[in-house]
């Protein structure tokens, strides 16, 4: 009843309200990485209350519930790596741009019918995700990466503080556009232990799909492996960084994160906004 309920009133025009949850990297299988590593996420949901989601994740899905691209959130359950019902499958086709590099997913999470209480909106499910380095991992389990849920993100100046900058450890840096399919960005990289204004960079960002697309599954991002491509040729950089980043697309909803990983021991950290 609940699911004829659904249909009925998308079937009206209404469209039923849509959560969205970043997964700021997502690897289906083993990826390799620096220094022999091979990167890997595992990832999982909750349900715990007694009302019925969906989840979509790419544009293949004919079946607006149970397609290629869309699996039920049941209630009271959860999803978890290794169930049937619960993975992610992989994007097939021309879907997938990343092709099998690992990547970015923006989930939409629907409810089958209007929730009658605010208790049933998906922002009461619990999350989790890991990533974590395959050939290691009889010594390290990984870090939790954060999934981002659409209250998170980021419409205004945000900072990254107190990044440590050191031989032993290489830096990326991550953004992603989480509202538009074109966006630019103004990234500064200070001195966090002077306020000195390093080097700056203006970033474009944009979609990679076609626009009848209406969903930004892989949504517009950047991945920049050396922090100096943000910096003047030649540039030192000091001990310690703050990364700031201002959006400059009116609309512009979005995420970022730094990893820093040690070169001999793979051990990830991130800084976040907070």
């Amino acid at each position: 009843m609940t699911t004829l309920l659904f249909l009925a009133t998308t079937a009206l025009g209404q469209v039923p309200p849509t959560y969205r949850v970043l997964l700021p990297v997502y690897f289906e299988h083993p990826a390799p990485g620096a220094f022999g590593s091979q990167w890997k996420t595992a990832y999982a949901v909750n349900n715990p209350t007694p009302h019925q989601f969906h989840v979509e994740w790419c544009a293949g899905s004919t079946d607006p519930f149970f397609g290629a691209c869309s699996r039920p959130l049941l209630s009271n359950a959860h999803l978890a790596a290794g169930e049937t019902e619960t993975t992610l499958p992989p994007f097939s086709g021309d879907m997938h741009v990343l092709n099998g590099r690992g990547g970015p997913r923006l989930l939409y999470i629907l409810p089958f019918s209007q929730p009658p209480q605010p208790v049933a909106w998906p922002s009461v499910l619990s999350f989790a995700l890991r990533a974590f380095d395959t050939s290691r991992s009889a010594t390290n389990a990984g870090t939790e990466v954060p999934v981002v849920r659409e209250e998170q993100f980021r419409k205004n100046t945000t900072s990254l503080l107190n990044v440590p900058v050191h031989p032993s450890f290489r830096l990326t840096f991550r953004l992603y556009e989480l509202n538009l399919k074109v966006a630019g960005f103004t990234v500064r990289v200070f001195d966090q232990q002077t306020n000195r204004l390093v080097g700056e960079k203006d970033l474009v960002l944009s979609w990679h799909f076609a626009h009848h697309w209406v969903k930004m599954f892989e949504p517009p991002h950047v991945q920049i492996g050396d922090i100096r491509e943000l910096l003047p040729a030649a540039t030192a950089l000091p001990e310690t960084l703050r990364i700031e980043i201002q959006p400059r697309s009116e609309g512009s909803e979005f995420w970022a994160f730094v990893s820093i990983t040690n070169n001999e021991t793979q051990h990830l950290t991130l800084v976040t906004p907070q």
